[in-house]
């Protein structure tokens, strides 16, 4: 899904604490600062945590969730591309060239 309100993210954040609790894993960023960056709708809000691999590394996983409007975020770099070229008013390849372009 490329879209979520503050319900799913907080479902979501809910899900990874029982993973990470059965896992042994640790968080990166405490989800309490996750819950805090929802409640006071940051533009940006991540959740970051490392558990153990199959092989005994460590594994990073995470998300990070871009707010687009009220109670709607994202985690799809083609939404945002999108929602970008509107507002700009130019087409989806425009906006990816010039972040290519910016990127080199």
């Amino acid at each position: 899904m490329a879209y979520f309100n503050k319900q799913q993210i907080l479902d979501y954040i809910k899900e990874q604490k029982q993973e990470c609790s059965e896992k042994q894993g640790k968080f990166l960023t405490p989800p309490n600062q996750t819950i805090s960056q929802i409640d006071n709708d940051e533009d940006i809000v991540g959740l970051f945590w490392i558990l153990q691999g199959s092989d005994g590394k460590p594994v990073m996983n995470g998300k990070a969730f871009v707010r687009i409007d009220n109670n709607l975020y994202t985690d799809d770099r083609y939404a945002l591309d999108s929602i970008q070229a509107q507002n700009e008013n130019k087409t989806i390849a425009e906006i990816i060239k010039e972040r290519e372009n910016g990127i080199k």
